[in-house]
């Protein structure tokens, strides 16, 4: 098993138990953002994922400073360091695209830019249009900081982390809204629960999965150990995966596989074509989706009848994989909307 991105300590330590700190920090958050720290020294573009930093490029420069000197040349030199200022920042934009523009969908490689530095270098870059357009939309927050480099880097994050947290939470409400939105309207771009969204998964239809973080749902492999063959349910963290089986005849299958829904998913979702959105319960919006919708569900590319599907056979080779678990997975799913 390999980490989903690089594992930012090194820890060597002899103990009783596995020291998974570091795995959990991981987990928190997949959002990317990007860090410009200016100042008259230079400039440092960096992304910060979760608690690792990669420090994309680090650019020195060497400003002619303000000096009385000169007599009739003053202005000549005036207009030279200005120039030189000019030139540098337009540098550092360029710089800038580079470093946050992903080459192939000219779109910005990261959910939100953080611009920090002294105060005048920092508002010229962004308020003198020298950013690329694409990068001036996604700026969440610009910061005064005493240092620059690495250790402007390492303030500028503290100070950026309340605003980092809120971005995240307003682009949860903006994905849950548009979910309501299609819900509302009655418009079959959506789906939710175990049944009708892993439908829409093996059809190629579920453009945005949306999952709640704190999902106790496990998947369960079952193989009948008469016929060798194979089904998958879902259960509850403390429901028996055998719950759906004559006890007389549970002895004849095998759980052969368990492991949290969450976590196959995050394993597997590629494999179905689609993107995967982990929320939070600590909006209203959150709240809703979790309790009445399950904390499990999605976005569709096109519209889909799970009724009709159902009705018409098409969805039998799911229901027989399962293991004619369908029921089940309903009543499941009903009992957490009435909670």
């Amino acid at each position: 098993m390999e980490p989903i991105k690089p594992v930012p300590v090194f820890t060597y330590r002899c103990d009783s138990s596995f020291q998974t700190e570091p795995l959990k920090a991981m987990l928190q958050t997949n959002e990317r953002y990007g860090f410009i720290i200016v100042d008259g020294h230079g400039a440092l573009f960096a992304s910060v994922q979760g608690n690792t930093q990669d420090i994309l490029q680090r650019y020195s420069v060497d400003l002619p400073k303000k000096h009385g000197r000169g007599g009739q040349s003053a202005l000549r030199f005036a207009r030279l360091r200005l120039e030189a200022h000019h030139n540098y920042l337009s540098k550092v934009a360029e710089l800038a695209t580079k470093a946050f523009i992903d080459n192939e969908t000219n779109k910005p490689s990261v959910a939100g830019l953080v611009v920090a530095g002294s105060a005048g270098f920092k508002e010229q870059l962004i308020n003198g249009a020298r950013l690329d357009p694409r990068l001036q939309a996604v700026i969440v927050g610009s910061f005064d900081i005493a240092y620059g480099f690495t250790s402007g880097l390492q303030e500028a994050i503290k100070m950026s982390s309340g605003v980092l947290k809120n971005v995240a939470l307003v682009r949860q409400k903006e994905l849950l809204s548009k979910f309501f939105e299609e819900v509302s309207q009655d418009t079959n771009k959506y789906a939710y629960g175990v049944n009708d969204t892993f439908s829409a998964l093996e059809s190629g239809a579920v453009e945005t999965l949306i999952i709640w973080e704190n999902l106790e749902t496990m998947r369960h492999t079952i193989m009948d150990r008469v016929t060798s063959e194979s089904s998958v349910v879902f259960r509850k963290a403390n429901q028996s995966p055998l719950d759906h089986i004559d006890p007389a005849k549970q002895a004849q299958y095998e759980v052969t596989e368990s492991v949290p829904l969450i976590d196959w998913m995050m394993e597997h979702y590629e494999e179905f074509g689609t993107k995967i959105e982990l929320i939070q319960d600590v909006t209203s919006e959150g709240s809703q989706y979790c309790k009445g919708f399950g904390g499990f569900g999605g976005l569709l590319r096109y519209p889909m009848n799970f009724q009709g599907k159902e009705e018409e056979g098409d969805d039998a080779d799911h229901d027989e994989n399962n293991n004619n678990s369908s029921d089940s997975y309903e009543d499941y799913w009903g009992e957490i909307s009435n909670e």
